[in-house]
């Protein structure tokens, strides 16, 4: 097959790693860390690289994004000519892990845990720390739409100070760590006064995503006229549904 991957850059190292492996023909294309704190700004990044890839002249089997929900950027998402193959995370912290059953695992009580790997290290600007909003940002959309934004805003507030971050945690993945940035994320830690914890990742999503080994459980396949939506669980997470 010959796809089109739309990354995060913060999986560099690991979209890098698993093309170089993989069976099938590959052309990535990454956008900046930081476009995630804005979801609109993000959906349009991604939305318009989807459209080139649709117009452009090379024909592609398909299209692979290596993102999660992050906050609905990828929710409203559509693709005229080319499916799309996105994981059933939540954010970067599930396909760090492996899934997003054992981000629920880790972090399902304690979502704004902040969290690194070696890419938040080495894309983040002087390192920062990488603090996992996006589930409150999806959650706050939700609340908005069932009790407005003043409850909204409330909600969220009492969610967030329910939840101590006493700890920070490295998320390492064997096939492409750094020894230094274990030693810089532990070097952070301390500087933070947080407990330091590091916690071993899995490339299984990013490598699947790649070698186009795409079970439903784990991957949205969406056709062609199609949008996702998102369903904000932790099985499936996110959907498709015809385009109007």
């Amino acid at each position: 097959m010959h796809l089109k991957l739309i990354a995060c850059e913060v999986f560099t190292r690991e979209v890098c790693y698993c093309i170089a492996n993989s069976p099938h023909t590959i052309d990535p294309e990454f956008t900046k860390i930081g476009s995630h704190t804005n979801s609109d700004k993000l959906r349009a990044i991604i939305q318009e690289k989807i459209d080139e890839a649709n117009k452009g002249q090379r024909k592609y089997d398909a299209l692979v994004l290596a993102y999660g929900l992050c906050g609905n950027a990828t929710v409203g998402l559509y693709s005229r000519n080319l499916k799309i193959i996105i994981p059933r995370v939540h954010d970067c912290g599930g396909l760090l892990l492996g899934s997003g059953l054992r981000f629920k695992e880790h972090f399902g009580e304690n979502p704004s845990q902040p969290f690194w790997s070696s890419g938040h290290l080495e894309r983040s600007k002087d390192g920062e720390v990488s603090e996992v909003t996006s589930w409150f940002n999806q959650t706050f959309t939700e609340y908005v739409r069932l009790y407005g934004e003043d409850n909204a805003k409330y909600l969220i507030e009492s969610l967030k100070l329910a939840v101590p971050e006493e700890r920070m945690v490295y998320i390492e993945i064997p096939e492409t760590k750094r020894a230094d940035n274990a030693v810089k994320s532990r070097i952070m830690a301390r500087k933070e006064k947080k407990k330091y914890y590091k916690m071993e990742g899995s490339i299984r999503l990013i490598r699947d995503l790649t070698h186009g080994v795409w079970d439903k459980k784990y991957f949205l396949i969406m056709e062609p006229n199609q949008k996702t939506v998102g369903i904000y669980d932790w099985n499936e997470v996110i959907a498709a549904e015809e385009v109007i």
